[in-house]
């Protein structure tokens, strides 16, 4: 039962949240305008507050908060886009800067391999030759 009233809620809040809706309820409230007694005041600030205003601004906010969701949601994305992006190129260059710093190891390791200090054994061999 739940699921059916959901499903009921959001048809009738897509249906009054369009500007058509509020086109139909102005029309509504102006045919029900011709029953006010326009030269008594109360009627009309009464006609005015709990029928037009309440009927035609209901839609009308409803699809103002429709259009600010959209682009906020739009915004958002672009802002997901962006930081996703910027994740993606950092990813790239710790790759690049562990790919370099392996190199230099790489290179350091055959510098001290290749320049190694020398053993007493070398240090004797030289001696011999003088």
């Amino acid at each position: 039962m739940t699921k059916f009233n959901e499903w009921v809620a959001a048809k009738i809040t897509n249906g009054v949240a369009t500007m058509w809706c509020a086109y139909i309820f102005a029309a509504l409230a102006i045919y029900g305008g011709t029953g006010v007694h326009w030269n008594d005041p109360f009627q009309v600030v009464q006609w005015i507050s709990q029928t037009f205003l309440q009927l035609v601004l209901l839609s009308i906010i409803m699809v103002g908060q429709k259009v600010l969701s959209q682009a906020s949601d739009a915004q958002a994305k672009e802002m997901h886009d962006a930081v996703m992006d910027s994740h993606k190129e950092l990813h790239k260059l710790m790759r690049e800067v562990h790919a370099t710093i392996e190199v230099a190891r790489r290179e350091a390791k055959e510098r001290s391999e290749h320049h190694s200090l020398p053993t007493q054994q070398d240090l004797a061999g030289d001696q011999t030759q003088l």
